[in-house]
């Protein structure tokens, strides 16, 4: 449905190929999606996020080293606890 170089949308789930450093992808079914919300991109919403979680606290971010250029940073909230 949708593909590029930091999701991949298909009709049963959704993949982050660039999630964990170097060693893999991250999937989520589409079933257990709970939100997806936009946010303005800023220091505390993770505008200068290019990777990881910053010490294992909120949304893991996927790497993408254009995010401090981005106009939206979306976060999504998985029923499984994860946000993405």
């Amino acid at each position: 449905m949708y593909t590029d170089s930091l999701i991949e949308i298909s009709e049963d789930g959704i993949l982050f190929p660039q999630y964990y450093f170097s060693v893999g992808s991250q999937p989520t079914n589409l079933n257990d999606v709970e939100s997806v919300n936009i946010l303005k991109p800023t220091f505390t919403s993770g505008k200068w996020r290019i990777h990881g979680t910053g010490g294992g606290f909120g949304p893991g971010f996927v790497r993408d080293k254009h995010r401090p250029s981005r106009e939206a940073i979306f976060i999504l909230k998985s029923r499984k606890g994860k946000a993405t």
